[in-house]
């Protein structure tokens, strides 16, 4: 998997973006014990990488290190957090977590990972990584340098410790205060929002000309369930890392501990699809993870993306005029048959899409008459080398294993959203504006006092037509600046700006939404003036995992503030984020 770019929606994407760091906060980040701060580069690092993606466009994702010395070796814990699409185009948001150790060769800091993975954050799935290298150098007291390997390439990096004064790098470039992007931006319009369509579907003559299906309109709400795990062909046995402290010494005098290779892990919960808008060459959705699926944890909200698809279909969906036309056949390691489907006691006239490589597999099961995924099944397999001990010997060396990941999704409910202010026009007054936010991320373990991160974003505003708008946000949480686009619309849940009319229309206590999935309950949970004697719209979202509350301006619709909060774990964990409007 390849970085790819991926847009998040409105309050949602702050959200997202505030979430990431808990791991942080839960210590992950903290100095080793009895490491004074006696040089440079020890201390707690943050900042922003780039790379370069498949497609040859520039991402950038934030980074955190933690360096710290002992003897004349140092190791380092580091993490990463981006937005990637697996092998099946699915938006996942993926966090790196290693921990490094090596020397300081001619001022450069050159560390190897003795332990590093992969966690896909919507299921909690975890997964080892190859071998990755930081090399790194101190410029005017930023920590600058590059991590990766030759044979998967580079990440170029550059932070600032912690608590320090910021440091600027050279030249343009993210500031630590969030602004607006560089320049008016590209505009966009209803006829210029045209994604490609999937090559697959190309296949159908005339496909490039569909609209959407009469089924696929604002408001639809597709939900699905999603499980995943991973086995780790090593599993059961040691890894060797060298350590000063570890309890064993080899024939060379170097001090060692063996570490257990994980057995793999699993994890279930929902997806929620929203459309939230169509027009003649393009369907945008709001995808919504949920963690758990009610059986151990109960479904609580996660991260929101954007996907924007061509009218002919995407994952989740197929036009049924391509489906009834796709060519059955195997060829070329594509595989597709008609049939029947048995799913939840029903039978489906079904389209079954395969797609085998050497390294993966996928089915993707379609209802014919609606063009609805039924089924989605993949299977993933890498291979991993890793310094194994041979007890039978007495030694050890690299040793390379097969890792396997397996995601099974089903279809589970499919509804029409009824939002009292989806029909009503949008203010064009907020085209081409700013708003800018600030509040704080928090973590409560229930076991010491709640840790808080301080958070600030702007978000231009760009109309598109039929009121869908482009976002343009920038978003600083402790440091770490980061920019992406995102799309809004009236058919939304949690959007920037509500029709003020719209809201006029709502009484206090009103049911606006229940979701019988995720069993999440939408009302209005208050209307009148707020503690500043500003007139506002308060409506809330609570499930059993967590709750959402956005504050409207009853005058103008633009959001002024908003919570969401997330309870997983035993005991229970919560993590949350509050915003308030600074400007507009």
């Amino acid at each position: 998997m390849r970085p790819n770019r991926t847009s998040i929606s409105s309050l949602a994407l702050i959200i997202a973006l505030a979430l990431a760091p808990a791991i942080a906060a839960q210590g992950f980040l903290r100095p080793p014990r009895a490491v004074p701060e006696v040089d440079p580069w020890v201390g707690t690092w943050h900042g922003t990488a780039e790379e370069t993606d498949a497609n040859g466009a520039a991402v950038s994702y934030p980074v955190h290190f933690v360096v710290a010395k002992q003897d004349s070796r140092y190791t380092a814990r580091a993490e990463a957090e981006l937005m990637l699409r697996d092998d099946s185009n699915r938006p996942v948001t993926v966090r790196y977590r290693g921990e490094f150790d090596g020397t300081l060769d001619a001022g450069s800091l050159q560390l190897t990972s003795r332990r590093l993975e992969m966690e896909i954050v919507e299921t909690g799935q975890r997964i080892p990584v190859s071998t990755q290298r930081i090399v790194a150098s101190l410029e005017q007291g930023a920590f600058v340098g590059r991590a990766g390997n030759d044979d998967e390439g580079w990440a170029s990096f550059r932070c600032q410790k912690e608590n320090a004064a910021p440091v600027p790098a050279p030249g343009p470039g993210p500031s630590p205060m969030p602004g607006p992007f560089p320049g008016p931006g590209p505009s966009t319009t209803a006829a210029s929002l045209a994604p490609p369509i999937d090559p697959m579907f190309a296949l159908v003559p005339g496909a490039d000309g569909l609209r959407a299906p009469e089924n696929i309109r604002p408001g639809t709400r597709m939900t699905f369930w999603l499980g995943t795990a991973n086995t780790v062909g090593a599993a059961g046995r040691s890894t060797v890392h060298e350590d000063p402290n570890g309890p064993f010494r080899d024939e060379n005098g170097r001090s060692l501990r063996l570490d257990e290779v994980p057995t793999g892990g699993a994890a279930a919960g929902y997806q929620e699809i929203d459309v939230i808008a169509v027009t003649d060459t393009a369907v945008v959705m709001d995808v919504r993870h949920y963690d758990g699926d009610g059986t151990v944890q109960p479904p609580s909200p996660g991260s929101v993306t954007s996907l924007v698809c061509h009218p002919s279909g995407c994952e989740y969906w197929v036009h049924p005029h391509v489906l009834a036309h796709l060519p059955t056949g195997e060829r070329d390691g594509l595989n597709i048959v008609r049939g029947q489907y048995q799913h939840n006691g029903r039978t489906f006239r079904a389209v079954m899409i395969q797609v085998k490589s050497s390294s993966s597999s996928s089915a993707n099961v379609y209802d014919l008459d609606t063009g609805l995924q039924i089924s989605f099944s993949a299977t993933m397999r890498s291979s991993a080398t890793r310094n194994e001990f041979d007890p039978s010997t007495g030694r050890y060396g690299p040793a390379t294993s097969t890792d396997s990941t397996i995601v099974v999704s089903q279809w589970v409910h499919v509804r029409a959203l009824n939002l009292p202010w989806a029909q009503t026009p949008l203010p064009t007054t907020f085209d081409g504006r700013t708003l800018r936010y600030q509040g704080a991320q928090t973590l409560d373990m229930g076991v010491a006092p709640p840790s808080s991160t301080p958070f600030q974003a702007s978000i231009t505003i760009h109309a598109i037509g039929g009121g869908l708008t482009r976002q343009e946000l920038v978003a600083n949480l402790g440091g770490n600046v980061v920019r992406l686009e995102s799309y809004s619309s009236p058919a939304q849940f949690g959007a920037l700006i509500v029709a003020p009319a719209a809201l006029a229309t709502l009484r206090p206590g009103q049911e606006i939404d229940y979701d019988p999935v995720t069993h999440d309950r939408t009302v209005v949970e208050h209307i009148g003036p707020d503690v500043s004697g500003v007139a506002v719209v308060v409506i809330a979202s609570r499930g059993r995992g967590g709750l959402r509350r956005w504050v409207y301006d009853a005058r103008s619709g633009v959001l002024l503030e908003g919570l969401t909060q997330q309870q997983f774990g035993q005991p229970v964990i919560t993590t949350g984020l509050s915003i308030r409007l600074l400007s507009s």
